[in-house]
C-alpha cells in the first residue's frame, strides 16, 4: 500500500456500549497491555 508508513504506531481503543460493559472489556484492555498495545 503506497503512502502507509509501515513504521507508524497504531492506535487502538476499546469500545463499550456503556460503562456496564467495563466488567468484560477490562480484560481485553488487560491483553493489550500485556502484548505491549497499550
Amino acid at each position: 500500500m503506497s503512502g502507509v508508513d509501515s513504521a507508524a504506531v497504531p492506535l487502538v481503543g476499546v469500545i463499550m456500549g456503556s460503562r456496564s460493559d467495563w466488567e468484560t472489556m477490562s480484560e481485553a484492555a488487560a491483553i493489550l497491555t500485556q502484548f505491549g498495545v497499550a
